[in-house]
């Protein structure tokens, strides 16, 4: 499908086949609502680079189920994508250079596409992820070309939605709508972004976001295990795409912000998939999932000498979690919805216990993101060419969507900062236990955000309380969405 016309563009939004498109994509969301949002995306792209023709994209959002940091070793999680949203409207530029208009933000992002080598200066920039994006498609084999494009993201930074994935997945889509025919897999486009993730924008990640992102739905999936796409030799991790709708069986799934953000934990990130890959390594291989529990609790005595008692109680954490997606995702099939969030329970005090990331304690780094200019290239860059490191199954594992282009300074200076925002919030849902409700940490952890289940006749009571500790806004309720990322228009 070509792209349209600005017009046609501006008059499909008042379609029935309109109407239909995103009936599957926002639920419950009104169809007014909806259709004021991608008129107003369209007369913000008009304003900004008076297109002439152009696709509308739209990534959404994903939440984590079951698998609580075990993607990034080879393990099981069960995600699924959700209901809000980055959209986007992009046209073909006649020049290399890609120019990136974001909501709230004046002036765009820009890269030249002819200089695609990483840029150290340049971590934790949208610029960053744009390049990583587009050098890993173009390795792969992929057409890329400049383009000029405006978004607006429901997905915020600091709510553990994958706001960076889905900004990777909108870009890598961008390229594949109007440069490929929209013939690339949606599998690439994942990796794709975890790598312009870990190795542009310079933040530790798995893949499961990018998957999650990409398909739509509950999906299960098993970085231990692969298949292949068709006309594809390459190994990728086996997906299970499962349908179920929370709000069905009595439930409300929602995410709760307890305030504190996670832009600063890349090391508390990173000390996770570390400490596990340090147990690997003494047990003699590379990742968790190339061993097993028990080869673990017969070398307890060598494994606190190598590795230490942290990461031995994280690799249990990595070994449990993964029987507990197996089984919820077999009561997701059976529809047994009490056995899943018993499960879900399971999941959340295995977080406290063994891998700790309930709660953050002791000094942290504390760094300065200043807005500075970023250089296009380093000073003494002799190539433009993408970085060569790319590797396929050894990439297989988010960060916040860095919409001005910051820098990452070294550590200069220790604050202390203690932070039981989650822990607190999960107690607080455990005196609803009697009720019914049900809670975990979400995503990464440390700081940011609490997932839980609430029945639905409880949910009016338990945002108001909740909302009366943590703020007004503080509780977003989920929905599921079926479809990954997706052309509108």
């Amino acid at each position: 499908m070509k792209e349209r016309s600005t017009e046609q563009c501006l008059n499909a939004v008042e379609s029935e086949v309109f109407l239909r498109t995103i009936g599957k994509l926002y639920f419950p969301t009104s169809y007014k609502v909806c259709r004021d949002r991608y008129k107003s995306l369209l007369e913000s792209a008009i304003e900004k680079f008076s297109p002439q023709k152009l696709v509308v994209l739209s990534v959404p959002g994903r939440t984590e189920l079951g698998g609580n940091h075990t993607d990034h070793n080879r393990g099981k999680v069960l995600a699924a994508g959700i209901c809000l949203d980055a959209v986007g409207a992009f046209e073909k530029a006649k020049s290399n250079v890609v120019s990136l208009f974001s909501e709230g933000y004046k002036n765009p992002f820009v890269v030249n596409l002819s200089c695609l080598e990483p840029v150290k200066a340049e971590e934790g920039s949208t610029e960053a992820l744009i390049k990583g994006v587009a050098a890993t498609l173009r390795r792969r084999g992929f057409k890329i070309g400049g383009w000029k494009g405006y978004v607006k993201s429901d997905v915020l930074p600091g709510l553990g939605l994958s706001s960076s994935a889905v900004i990777e997945l909108l870009i890598g889509g961008v390229f594949n709508y109007l440069f490929n025919n929209g013939n690339i897999p949606r599998m690439e486009l994942a990796l794709a972004g975890k790598y312009a993730e870990n190795h542009y924008f310079g933040k530790p990640c798995g893949l499961m976001d990018q998957i999650a992102c990409a398909e739509g739905g509950i999906v299960a999936i098993d970085f231990g295990r692969s298949s292949s796409l068709k006309g594809n030799t390459q190994g990728y991790p086996l997906i299970e795409k499962l349908k179920l709708t929370f709000t069905d069986y009595g439930y409300q799934l929602v995410v709760i912000d307890t305030g504190a953000s996670h832009v600063d934990l890349g090391r508390e990130y990173a000390s996770i998939p570390s400490d596990m890959k340090a147990v690997a390594s003494a047990l003699g291989v590379e990742f968790l999932g190339n061993t097993t529990r028990e080869q673990l609790l017969k070398n307890v005595s060598l494994l606190r000498v190598k590795a230490g008692d942290r990461a031995i109680l994280r690799a249990l954490h990595f070994f449990k979690e993964n029987l507990r997606v197996e089984d919820q995702v077999n009561a997701l099939k059976r529809k047994d919805i009490k056995s899943f969030l018993a499960l879900v329970k399971e999941s959340g005090d295995s977080s406290w216990k063994l891998l700790q990331n309930c709660y953050l304690r002791g000094d942290i780094p504390k760094v300065d993101f200043t807005e500075k200019p970023v250089p296009t290239a380093s000073a003494n860059s002799k190539s433009c060419e993408p970085h060569s490191s790319f590797t396929n199954s050894a990439e297989w594992g988010g960060a916040p969507f860095a919409h001005s282009p910051l820098i990452v300074p070294p550590i200069t200076s220790h604050k202390s900062s203690e932070e039981w925002g989650v822990a607190l919030g999960i107690v607080l849902t455990e005196e609803f236990t009697e009720k019914g409700g049900v809670a975990r940490v979400h995503g990464g952890g440390f700081t940011g955000t609490v997932q839980a289940y609430i029945p639905l006749e409880l949910e009016e009571e338990y945002r108001r309380k909740m909302e009366g500790v943590f703020g007004e806004g503080s509780v977003t309720p989920l929905f599921i969405r079926e479809e990954g990322i997706t052309r509108v228009l």
